[in-house]
């Protein structure tokens, strides 16, 4: 993650852990016992980083604050700072791995990169797979993505294998590639080179799947990566590796900005320019243009949901929204207008493509004995982030006391994600197909459906640490909970049952 050093002292006063007068050209101290100082520019680190309280940001509406044991919301601060100078915590040793457990050794990760992108086949990754595939041409080139290669593929056949030794191994790996990423971004040639930043999203992706500190330390990788794609500018990710990376990444870093109710730079024409430029042979251009719009919208998502999340959360208390009438009407225009568009884009989208089929579902689950099933992986993720982005938007304009006339049932949005989890939730990366729908779906779900959820995160969280039940509500425990229509804003309130449902089928394929 990426961070600079709080103290405003010189580096020798900071290393010393002394007060610095911060005089110029030379501080106090290093005057007094004839040292020269170093000076005070402060450099790049990227470090696994810890939250932070802050009393000014409002509350997120999604993110549970268990982890920080307070009321207020996790701040992800990760401004990008380049100085020549390379910091003190580079000089350190870089921890020595473990060996590798056999028959896997570290001169043979490249070929298992190789097969990544046959992992994804079936559509495993959507647009992750074209990225993915240029990892073993780039092996040997940089120190810092060799590591990162190296923690992401033995984190992958870890998990796959259910291997614990492997699963170590990665996270040793981890450690040894942040220090060398702090190095490189210290590095003024190597810090905006395309190496660099795919390391940065290889360790982030690799934070999704093992949260090393926190079940939403993604989060703060995510963010230093945003600011990292801005320093770097739109013109750099033209080339076909640096685009695949934009076009593969571009989900997470959306995510990280609607958790977080701060707008998404990807939502500006240039980078939308860029991102629309096909260079997958794979996808027709009809397909690919009806992803690109849709990423568009959800692009547009983060502005929306920067006030979205006040009236939401007044709402869960009975409170009516603070919001002064310009505010309002601004919010409930952006929501409408921005909900207009996903519902014209899903009626063009289903005339596209074959959508889902139901089936009586292979574990026979009695809550949903019905399930979906799709074609293809990548299309059943965007139809539940569809269907998730429409049950947020419904929610928002309910919450301003604004009801759409052909708005659609969020218990209908809800049991459509639900019926989809046991065709695109399965295998490693289901959960990272499933995570944002059904963390949507659990706020309007019924006390029934909302412990189904809680059981399918309890799960997944077993080798996906976003999912962890820390990032519920309550930590995914029954609470009160709000029965709602289209007539009324509140109603009456109903204790949820005790107890979860216990799924006995394991998750992974």
């Amino acid at each position: 993650m990426v961070g600079v050093p709080r103290s405003t002292g010189c580096a020798l006063c900071i290393k010393r852990r002394i007060k610095c007068d911060e005089g110029r050209p030379s501080c106090a101290n290093c005057t007094k016992y004839g040292q020269g100082c170093p000076g005070y520019d402060k450099s790049l680190k990227f470090v696994v980083g810890k939250v932070h309280r802050s009393r000014r940001q409002q509350r997120s509406y999604l993110k549970h604050q268990k982890t920080t044991g307070a009321d207020s919301p996790i701040v992800w601060d990760s401004p990008i700072f380049i100085s020549e100078s390379p910091s003190p915590l580079i000089s350190r040793s870089v921890p020595s791995l473990p060996s590798l457990p056999s028959p896997v050794d570290v001169k043979n990760l490249s070929i298992l990169a190789d097969h990544l992108p046959k992992w994804t086949g079936s559509g495993d990754l959507l647009f992750m797979a074209r990225w993915v595939s240029f990892l073993p041409s780039r092996f040997g080139r940089n120190q810092a993505l060799d590591a990162a290669i190296t923690c992401f593929t033995v984190q992958q056949l870890g998990t796959t294998q259910g291997n614990q030794r492997m699963l170590a191994y990665a996270r040793s790996t981890y450690i040894q590639a942040l220090n060398l990423l702090q190095k490189s971004i210290n590095n003024l040639d190597e810090a905006s080179s395309s190496e660099t930043l795919c390391a940065a999203i290889l360790l982030c992706i690799y934070e999704l799947f093992a949260g090393t500190t926190a079940f939403n330390s993604w989060m703060k990788h995510a963010a230093g990566i945003a600011r990292l794609m801005i320093f770097r500018g739109p013109e750099r990710h033209r080339n076909e590796f640096d685009h695949s990376m934009l076009i593969a990444f571009r989900g997470v870093i959306t995510m990280e900005c609607m958790f977080n109710g701060k707008p998404c730079f990807l939502a500006e024409d240039a980078w939308r320019l860029v991102a629309r430029e096909n260079r997958s042979s794979c996808v027709p251009d009809h397909l690919f243009n009806m992803f690109e719009d849709f990423s568009m919208y959800m692009a547009m998502m983060p502005e929306v949901l920067r006030d979205g999340w006040k009236v939401l959360e007044l709402r869960k208390t009975n409170s009516s929204p603070c919001l002064d009438s310009k505010k309002g009407a601004s919010l409930i225009g952006h929501s409408l207008d921005l909900y207009d568009k996903f519902r014209a884009w899903g009626k063009r989208f289903t005339r596209l493509v074959p959508s889902a089929y139901e089936a009586p579902s292979p574990r026979k689950d009695p809550l949903f004995p019905v399930v979906f099933k799709y074609d293809h992986p990548g299309l059943a993720t965007i139809y539940c982030t569809y269907w998730a982005c429409l049950i947020l938007l419904q929610e928002i304009l309910k919450a301003c006391h604004f009801f759409h006339e052909n708005a659609v049932d969020d218990q209908d949005l809800v049991e459509n994600i639900c019926k989809s989890v046991e065709s695109n939730g399965s295998g490693v990366w289901g959960p990272f197909r499933m995570a944002f729908p059904l963390r949507i779906a659990w706020e309007c779900a019924t006390p029934e459906v909302r412990t189904w959820i809680g059981t399918w995160h309890e799960l997944y969280s077993q080798h996906y640490a976003a999912t962890s039940m820390e990032s519920l509500p309550d930590g995914g425990r029954p609470r009160i909970a709000k029965k709602r229509n289209k007539a009324e804003a509140y109603l009456a309130m109903e204790k949820l049952p005790p107890g979860m449902r216990s799924i006995r089928e394991e998750v992974c394929g």
